[in-house]
Protein backbone atom coordinates (compact mmCIF):
# COMPACT_ATOMS: atom_id res chain seq x y z
CA UNK A 1 0.00 0.00 0.00
CA UNK A 2 1.27 3.42 -0.99
CA UNK A 3 -0.43 6.46 0.42
CA UNK A 4 1.41 9.36 -2.53
CA UNK A 5 -0.06 12.86 -1.39
CA UNK A 6 2.81 15.17 -2.55
CA UNK A 7 2.29 19.22 -2.21
CA UNK A 8 2.02 19.65 -6.23
CA UNK A 9 0.81 22.17 -7.67
CA UNK A 10 -0.36 23.78 -4.59
CA UNK A 11 1.42 27.09 -3.34
CA UNK A 12 3.94 28.21 -3.87
CA UNK A 13 4.04 28.05 -7.34
CA UNK A 14 7.74 27.70 -7.83
CA UNK A 15 7.83 24.99 -10.79
CA UNK A 16 11.23 24.16 -12.63
CA UNK A 17 12.34 26.47 -14.89
CA UNK A 18 11.85 24.07 -18.33
CA UNK A 19 8.20 23.73 -17.39
CA UNK A 20 7.75 27.25 -16.41
CA UNK A 21 9.16 28.57 -19.88
CA UNK A 22 6.73 26.16 -21.60
CA UNK A 23 3.39 27.53 -20.29
CA UNK A 24 5.12 31.21 -20.37
CA UNK A 25 4.77 30.72 -23.90
CA UNK A 26 0.33 30.14 -23.57
CA UNK A 27 -0.26 32.64 -21.66
CA UNK A 28 -0.21 36.34 -20.73
CA UNK A 29 -0.53 35.64 -17.29
CA UNK A 30 2.71 34.26 -14.95
CA UNK A 31 0.44 33.00 -12.25
CA UNK A 32 -1.69 31.14 -14.65
CA UNK A 33 1.83 29.40 -16.50
CA UNK A 34 3.34 28.88 -12.89
CA UNK A 35 -0.04 27.23 -11.98
CA UNK A 36 0.35 25.24 -15.19
CA UNK A 37 3.64 24.57 -14.83
CA UNK A 38 2.69 23.06 -11.71
CA UNK A 39 -0.04 20.62 -12.65
CA UNK A 40 2.39 19.22 -15.21
CA UNK A 41 5.51 18.33 -12.82
CA UNK A 42 2.77 16.58 -10.80
CA UNK A 43 1.56 14.80 -13.50
CA UNK A 44 5.09 13.65 -14.33
CA UNK A 45 5.67 12.40 -11.08
CA UNK A 46 2.41 10.50 -11.18
CA UNK A 47 3.76 8.81 -14.36
CA UNK A 48 6.85 8.19 -12.78
CA UNK A 49 4.58 6.43 -9.93
CA UNK A 50 2.93 4.02 -12.84
CA UNK A 51 6.35 3.55 -14.88
CA UNK A 52 7.68 1.73 -11.76
CA UNK A 53 4.62 -0.29 -11.38
CA UNK A 54 4.65 -1.28 -14.73
CA UNK A 55 8.31 -2.31 -15.14
CA UNK A 56 7.93 -4.11 -12.33
CA UNK A 57 5.34 -6.14 -13.89
CA UNK A 58 2.91 -4.68 -10.65
CA UNK A 59 0.07 -2.97 -12.35
CA UNK A 60 -2.76 -6.17 -13.50
CA UNK A 61 -2.28 -6.63 -9.53
CA UNK A 62 -2.57 -3.27 -7.95
CA UNK A 63 -5.32 -0.76 -7.84
CA UNK A 64 -4.85 3.40 -8.03
CA UNK A 65 -7.29 6.02 -7.54
CA UNK A 66 -6.48 9.09 -7.57
CA UNK A 67 -8.18 12.00 -5.07
CA UNK A 68 -7.88 15.36 -4.67
CA UNK A 69 -8.98 17.82 -1.46
CA UNK A 70 -10.13 20.49 -3.80
CA UNK A 71 -11.11 22.70 -6.77
CA UNK A 72 -8.69 25.36 -7.70
CA UNK A 73 -9.09 28.01 -10.70
CA UNK A 74 -6.06 30.27 -10.36
CA UNK A 75 -6.53 34.18 -10.79
CA UNK A 76 -4.38 35.75 -13.66
CA UNK A 77 -3.65 39.24 -11.70
CA UNK A 78 -2.05 37.71 -8.81
CA UNK A 79 -1.17 33.76 -6.85
CA UNK A 80 -4.42 33.23 -5.53
CA UNK A 81 -6.85 31.43 -6.31
CA UNK A 82 -10.17 32.95 -7.64
CA UNK A 83 -13.61 33.54 -6.30
CA UNK A 84 -16.26 30.25 -6.25
CA UNK A 85 -13.16 28.19 -6.39
CA UNK A 86 -11.13 26.55 -3.16
CA UNK A 87 -12.98 26.56 -0.63
CA UNK A 88 -16.28 27.34 -1.88
CA UNK A 89 -19.30 25.74 -1.88
CA UNK A 90 -19.45 25.77 -6.15
CA UNK A 91 -18.39 23.53 -8.22
CA UNK A 92 -15.01 25.48 -8.90
CA UNK A 93 -14.29 24.27 -5.28
CA UNK A 94 -16.28 20.76 -5.44
CA UNK A 95 -16.07 19.50 -8.33
CA UNK A 96 -12.54 17.54 -9.58
CA UNK A 97 -12.16 13.88 -11.00
CA UNK A 98 -11.77 10.95 -9.35
CA UNK A 99 -10.19 8.41 -11.26
CA UNK A 100 -9.48 4.38 -11.11
CA UNK A 101 -6.33 2.45 -12.88
CA UNK A 102 -6.71 -1.08 -13.02
CA UNK A 103 -5.62 -2.73 -15.93
CA UNK A 104 -7.87 -5.77 -16.81
CA UNK A 105 -10.52 -4.72 -14.70
CA UNK A 106 -10.89 -1.07 -15.73
CA UNK A 107 -11.50 -0.17 -19.01
CA UNK A 108 -9.74 3.51 -19.71
CA UNK A 109 -12.58 6.16 -20.49
CA UNK A 110 -14.75 9.12 -19.16
CA UNK A 111 -17.59 8.36 -16.86
CA UNK A 112 -20.85 11.03 -16.38
CA UNK A 113 -21.64 8.74 -13.18
CA UNK A 114 -21.18 11.14 -9.83
CA UNK A 115 -18.41 9.98 -7.67
CA UNK A 116 -17.58 10.81 -4.53
CA UNK A 117 -13.93 10.55 -1.79
CA UNK A 118 -16.28 8.35 0.35
CA UNK A 119 -16.63 5.74 -2.41
CA UNK A 120 -12.91 5.13 -1.70
CA UNK A 121 -13.18 2.96 1.28
CA UNK A 122 -15.66 0.64 -0.17
CA UNK A 123 -14.15 0.69 -3.59
CA UNK A 124 -11.16 -0.52 -2.03
CA UNK A 125 -12.47 -3.35 -0.23
CA UNK A 126 -14.75 -5.02 -2.62
CA UNK A 127 -11.66 -5.16 -4.85
CA UNK A 128 -10.37 -6.97 -2.11
CA UNK A 129 -12.58 -9.54 -1.51
CA UNK A 130 -14.18 -7.92 1.44
CA UNK A 131 -17.49 -6.51 2.26
CA UNK A 132 -18.11 -2.64 3.16
CA UNK A 133 -19.91 -2.42 6.77
CA UNK A 134 -23.13 -1.32 6.86
CA UNK A 135 -22.48 2.18 8.45
CA UNK A 136 -20.08 3.13 5.19
CA UNK A 137 -22.14 5.70 2.81
CA UNK A 138 -20.30 5.08 -0.12
CA UNK A 139 -20.60 2.43 -3.01
CA UNK A 140 -18.17 0.33 -4.95
CA UNK A 141 -17.31 2.41 -8.22
CA UNK A 142 -16.64 -0.86 -9.96
CA UNK A 143 -20.05 -1.43 -9.51
CA UNK A 144 -22.13 -0.20 -12.86
CA UNK A 145 -25.68 -0.71 -11.18
CA UNK A 146 -24.63 0.93 -8.14
CA UNK A 147 -23.41 3.69 -10.38
CA UNK A 148 -26.38 3.77 -11.89
CA UNK A 149 -28.87 3.57 -8.97
CA UNK A 150 -26.91 6.96 -7.88
CA UNK A 151 -29.09 10.51 -8.43
CA UNK A 152 -27.22 12.84 -6.51
CA UNK A 153 -23.95 12.89 -4.03
CA UNK A 154 -23.51 15.58 -1.26
CA UNK A 155 -20.92 16.94 0.89
CA UNK A 156 -19.95 19.98 3.18
CA UNK A 157 -18.44 23.20 2.94
CA UNK A 158 -17.71 25.83 5.51
CA UNK A 159 -16.45 29.18 4.73
CA UNK A 160 -15.14 31.39 7.05
CA UNK A 161 -15.75 35.58 6.92
CA UNK A 162 -13.11 37.53 8.54
CA UNK A 163 -14.34 40.75 10.88
CA UNK A 164 -13.25 43.91 10.02
CA UNK A 165 -13.04 44.91 13.78
CA UNK A 166 -9.85 44.19 15.23
CA UNK A 167 -12.20 43.15 18.14
CA UNK A 168 -13.87 40.39 17.25
CA UNK A 169 -13.10 37.69 16.70
CA UNK A 170 -13.90 35.69 13.16
CA UNK A 171 -17.27 34.31 12.49
CA UNK A 172 -17.79 31.09 11.07
CA UNK A 173 -20.92 29.23 10.23
CA UNK A 174 -22.01 25.95 11.85
CA UNK A 175 -19.44 23.32 10.32
CA UNK A 176 -21.59 21.58 7.08
CA UNK A 177 -23.20 24.52 6.60
CA UNK A 178 -22.65 26.09 2.88
CA UNK A 179 -23.88 29.68 3.60
CA UNK A 180 -22.91 32.39 5.61
CA UNK A 181 -24.29 35.62 6.57
CA UNK A 182 -21.13 37.62 7.12
CA UNK A 183 -22.80 41.05 7.11
CA UNK A 184 -24.72 41.18 10.30
CA UNK A 185 -24.18 44.07 12.70
CA UNK A 186 -24.29 44.04 16.43
CA UNK A 187 -24.09 45.99 19.62
CA UNK A 188 -20.66 44.52 19.56
CA UNK A 189 -19.55 44.86 16.10
CA UNK A 190 -21.30 47.98 14.60
CA UNK A 191 -19.65 47.95 11.37
CA UNK A 192 -21.15 45.54 8.90
CA UNK A 193 -18.71 42.81 7.60
CA UNK A 194 -18.01 42.29 3.93
CA UNK A 195 -19.59 39.30 2.44
CA UNK A 196 -17.26 36.71 1.49
CA UNK A 197 -16.77 35.94 -1.75
CA UNK A 198 -16.97 32.87 -2.05
CA UNK A 199 -19.19 31.94 0.46
CA UNK A 200 -23.41 32.06 -0.44
CA UNK A 201 -25.78 34.72 1.27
Amino acid sequence: FVWYAPFLPHNPHNPPKRLLDKYTEKTESKFIARYWAMCEWFDETCGQLLDHLDDNKLSDNTVVLYVTDNGWIQRADNGRYAPRSKRSPYDGGLRTPIMIRWPGKVQPGERPELANSIDLAPTILKACGLEPTDTMQGIDLLDDTALAKRKSTHGAATCTTLSTSTSQAPTSPTAGSSTATGNSSSPTNPTPTPPNPNCTT
